[in-house]
């Protein structure tokens, strides 16, 4: 009887999956250049941008995986071109991220139930410093800790059993409000 070794999923498996899945979607429509985690179009001087956020840290508070991730859809418009000293650029050319496109940025919800975010749901590390320590039993008295859903983060498994359901579902819902590429195109964002 062969037995399958549990196996963590790492943020790598999630770059490499959404080169597989997210990254071709949005080239067909105009997305030219991205990083592991972010894709930019540009059209007419605004700049669309979709970007994907693990967890990472804020896993305890979230209830989930480090792996799970969120995924954030913006618009940089040309007139705000030159008002924010920080945006990142290379070779030249402006790379925002959807922090700088305030307000014209939306987080995206997912259209599949996940029902098994339990915040809080691991005693924190005895090495915990005090300030995290006190942070954190801040966030315990007003974050729910019931177990539930979330809309906008999509919840990867830590054996990544559901990384492809998930890595799908991102993406038909960011296809759904990224409009077809032409020269007036910018992404809805009501």
């Amino acid at each position: 009887m062969t037995h399958r070794l549990h196996i963590a999923i790492t943020p790598k498996d999630i770059d490499r999956g959404l080169r597989r899945t997210l990254w071709p979607a949005l080239k067909a429509k105009g997305f030219a250049e991205r990083t592991e985690r972010v894709a930019w179009r540009r059209v007419e001087g605004n700049i669309d941008v979709v970007e994907v956020q693990v967890v990472g840290p804020d896993a305890d508070a979230s209830g989930c995986p480090p792996v799970s991730f969120s995924v954030y859809v913006a618009c940089y418009p040309r007139f705000l071109a030159g008002t924010e000293p920080l945006v990142p650029a290379r070779h030249g050319l402006l790379r925002p991220h959807y922090w700088h496109c305030d307000p014209f940025d939306r987080v995206m919800h997912k259209t599949i139930e996940q029902p098994w975010f339990r915040p809080f749901g691991e005693p924190p590390p005895g090495t915990m410093l005090r300030p995290f320590r006190l942070h954190r039993e801040g966030l315990l008295r007003v974050l729910r800790r019931d177990v539930h859903d979330r809309p906008d983060i999509w919840y990867v498994r830590e054996d990544g059993s559901n990384l492809d359901e998930d890595l799908q579902d991102a993406t038909d819902v960011i296809l759904s409000v990224v409009w077809p590429f032409s020269a007036r195109s910018t992404i809805r964002l009501a």
